[in-house]
């Protein structure tokens, strides 16, 4: 059992055991920490980071390196194809539990508006979205919704209160959890709701398409149904809906999700810590299954490396991180970093740049493609770029 560094988010717990220790290799100006340890609580079941990063730390990082305002490839203010399905499966679930079709509903993080476009199209009308970007908000407006511009934990005064507030795929990357929830209910009315969408902690193992593709420096929460009802029985709400739920993401690839509600109580609700036996063991699973993985792909890699002395890395995303720290790439001479993401584009890795992949003409080393979700699309860049450099993937064909 550790002391630990930062509190449970669901209990405010102080010691845990240690699950897993998880290094990333960050670019040469990155706000958030390069290693924690994954930690279990010892009083409710939690599963987080013990992560020594600061409120002030994320809010640099969301505010300089984040891929979702715009990601790559998206036409402007547009919602990505790999999104839509998604929103409407989560639209359609939330609104079977909103009562009413005259019921003010917020979202908060609306991103470009896509999830309140299907509540509207679903017939409903008094639609208000929250987000920290000003393109999204004005996004949102374009899209026929009334859009604020704010962040969780600062709420526009003016927006008033709610009978609906929906928070989708922000949960996990909160560092004060109760706090995100305490706004929230500050702009909830008597017997109003909160949904939430997060990761299915307890289905990773079930659905493992890349090595810890949910340990890294962004998601640091790892809910189940019942560190969630923990968490909501605090602030005096009951669930109407906790349902597990799968997404289709990129490549066809099938994602564990949890869609969840609950009604605020006039009541004060009285329950003891719901502790799930299972969730450990399943938490667990997945970091043996993943390790086994990484294992695999370090295996490959190094009959790879033992022919090339020099190779170009494709893709600096959370996989690439890792691959950094825990393969033979770690020793390997990179002469370059590919990315087609802008955000990415000019700084540097290791002290190696990252550029764009138009820019790769003149090198002629060996591409390992760091991903196991785009090989393909990767694949077909190569080609329409006209490159003929070998290509290696992270595991044998």
């Amino acid at each position: 059992m550790k002391n630990l560094l930062r509190p449970c988010p669901v209990c405010d717990g102080k010691c845990g055991d240690v699950l897993h220790h998880q290094r990333f290799a960050v670019s040469d100006d990155y706000p958030l920490p390069d290693e924690y340890d994954v930690v279990i609580c010892s009083s409710c079941g939690m599963v987080y980071a013990d992560t020594p990063a600061t409120q002030s730390d994320y809010e640099k990082f969301y505010g300089t390196c984040s891929i979702y305002e715009q990601p790559a490839g998206a036409q402007t203010g547009t919602t990505p194809p790999d999104d839509i399905a998604r929103l409407e499966q989560t639209g359609t679930l939330f609104a079977n539990h909103i009562p009413s079709k005259g019921a003010r509903i917020l979202d908060v993080g609306c991103a470009n508006g896509g999830l309140l476009q299907v509540l509207g199209r679903l017939g409903f009308s008094n639609l208000v979205g929250v987000d920290p970007s000003p393109a999204c908000v004005k996004n949102t407006r374009n899209g026929g919704c009334q859009a604020y511009r704010g962040e969780l934990a600062h709420l526009p005064a003016e927006i008033g209160c709610f009978d609906a507030i929906i928070l989708t795929s922000v949960l996990e990357h909160v560092l004060d959890v109760k706090s995100a929830i305490a706004a929230l209910v500050g702009v909830c009315s008597d017997n109003g709701r909160i949904f939430l969408e997060v990761p299915d902690a307890a289905g990773y193992a079930d659905y493992l398409h890349a090595p810890f593709q949910d340990i890294n420096t962004e998601h640091i929460n790892h809910f189940s149904i019942a560190s969630l009802r923990n968490l909501m029985v605090q602030f005096g709400f009951a669930p109407v809906l906790e349902k597990r739920v799968l997404a289709t993401g990129p490549s066809g690839l099938v994602f564990p999700g949890l869609e969840v509600g609950y009604e605020r109580r006039t009541a004060q609700v009285q329950q003891p810590w719901l502790i799930d036996s299972a969730f450990r063991g399943q938490m667990e699973r997945y970091i043996d299954e993943s390790r086994a993985m990484m294992q695999e792909i370090d295996q490959h890699l190094r009959s790879v490396l033992a022919s090339s002395t020099e190779v170009i890395i494709w893709g600096t995303g959370q996989l690439t991180m890792k691959l950094l720290c825990d393969t033979a790439l770690k020793d390997a001479k990179v002469v370059a970093f590919v990315d087609g993401n802008p955000v990415h584009v000019g700084k540097t890795l290791r002290g190696v740049p990252i550029i764009f992949p138009d820019q790769l003409e003149n090198q002629k080393a060996p591409i390992i493609l760091a991903t196991l979700l785009h090989t393909q699309g990767i694949r077909n860049r190569i080609t329409a770029l006209g490159l003929t450099n070998p290509v290696v993937t992270l595991r044998e064909r």
